[in-house]
């Protein structure tokens, strides 16, 4: 961590009360701590169009697509570790926290690089850059199991959000979301398991679930060009 990062991050929770959850940008370094020539944010491709629905409150739209919050970044309200907690064994808390945070409050992002990201060899998970290929031929080799992982684990946090709407103040709305991401990743594992994949691809991309709950584009065409 830079030494500025608690100063700069505390007080955005201490003036703004309807902020949950805090996050910076990071630099990307070696295990000598010299600069990759990138950020985290450059390698979660978070680019200006993203944050300006993060700037308008729309944090749970860019998260039900895909995480680009990294841990070491974040803060958040010791109110809602109640909601957080546990955290399940097949989430990374990168993910699950900022995830469950947008779905109740707002998120606030900080355009500055506050930490150095080490990269080593004995990290659980690491930041480094592949060439386009390389993910779409990494995204093609996952198989409907993959995909039917993926929305168990969407289908837990939503059961973790209708659990606590008690407690906190959740929309039913925000949970039908979470529900439909799952609906889109069965979808998809159905396709590479029977028939009628173009008729599923078809209501799929009428609904716009690629661009609301995928990576656009990119998951289209792995999904049209499956082998």
């Amino acid at each position: 961590w830079h030494p500025e990062k608690l100063s700069t991050l505390v007080p955005i929770f201490v003036a703004r009360p309807q902020v949950g959850g805090v996050f910076c940008d990071a630099d990307v370094v070696d295990e000598r701590l010299r600069h990759r020539g990138y950020s985290v944010w450059e390698f979660f491709h978070f680019g200006a169009s993203l944050q300006r629905k993060f700037a308008r409150g729309r944090g749970l739209d860019v998260l039900l697509k895909h995480n680009v919050v990294a841990g070491m970044t974040m803060g958040f309200r010791a109110s809602f570790r109640d909601l957080i907690l546990p955290i399940p064994a097949d989430w990374f808390y990168d993910a699950w926290i900022p995830l469950l945070i947008a779905a109740v409050a707002d998120i606030e992002m900080v355009p500055h690089r506050l930490v150095r990201y080490r990269q080593h060899q004995t990290q659980a998970i690491g930041m480094n850059k592949v060439r386009l290929r390389e993910v779409v031929a990494e995204k093609r080799k996952v198989d409907a199991s993959d995909f039917l992982r993926l929305a168990d684990q969407y289908d837990v946090a939503a059961e973790r959000l209708t659990v606590r709407m008690g407690s906190y103040c959740i929309s039913k709305t925000v949970i039908q979301r979470l529900e439909a991401k799952v609906r889109h990743f069965r979808a998809r594992a159905d396709m590479r398991t029977g028939n009628g994949r173009f008729a599923l691809l078809a209501k799929e991309i009428s609904a716009l679930n690629y661009r609301r709950y995928s990576s656009g584009w990119r998951s289209l065409a792995v999904d049209v060009f499956l082998s």
